[in-house]
């Protein structure tokens, strides 16, 4: 066969290979080979001696647990997919739905408070530091489903910005380098994104 000659042209000495055949039947065929290539009758001939065994059945095995373990791999991408995805779903909404709704309600206590020149009483000012709070729990909550910083400014900058706080916190200090970062794909930039985000918590 073609694969035989090429291995009797190269100048290997010895031989340990899977061979596809085609045998009689018309059946293809793993085998095995382990052999030893030896100078043989004639000038430039060649004589190959060694062992071809059948491993037709440990093949298909080998290659239908590659193919499992192929589509888990892609079936487990699409999951983590799709779960980003209902974490930028759920982030979305809550920034511009409850987000949108604290911050009126802030502003329109504001205007009552300020139209009806009223102080600002003890339950008043709870009633404001509760608001604020609800606003920083939103942001927190809609950071950790999806950091928005990835969407709006990207990859590179949304680091930079991890190693600052990183480093404003006096935790020390981060150093990267994103080269040629852009080029992977969204789903691995979102992953490493939130492995340094762990990281440097």
């Amino acid at each position: 066969s073609e694969t035989l000659q090429a291995l009797l042209n190269s100048k290997r000495t010895e031989i340990a290979k899977d061979l596809a055949l085609i045998v009689q039947t018309g059946q293809k065929k793993w085998f095995r080979l382990d052999a030893k290539i030896q100078p043989g009758q004639g000038p430039n001939a060649k004589a190959i001696i060694g062992i071809l065994r059948d491993i037709t059945h440990e093949k298909e095995q080998s290659l239908l647990l590659e193919k499992s373990q192929t589509e888990l791999r892609e079936f487990n991408k699409k999951l983590l997919q799709a779960q980003e995805d209902e974490r930028k779903r759920m982030a979305h909404e809550l920034h511009d739905d409850l987000g949108q709704l604290l911050t009126g309600i802030k502003i329109h206590l504001h205007l009552l408070n300020k139209e009806n020149q009223l102080s600002y009483n003890s339950d008043f000012l709870s009633l404001y530091t509760l608001i604020d709070q609800c606003l920083t729990s939103t942001k927190r909550i809609v950071h950790g489903l999806r950091p928005t910083v990835l969407d709006e400014l990207g990859f590179e900058i949304g680091v930079k910005q991890l190693c600052d706080e990183f480093q404003a916190l006096g935790k020390g200090k981060l150093t990267y380098n994103l080269a040629n970062v852009d080029i992977l794909p969204d789903e691995i930039q979102t992953g490493l994104f939130r492995i340094i985000q762990l990281k440097s918590a």
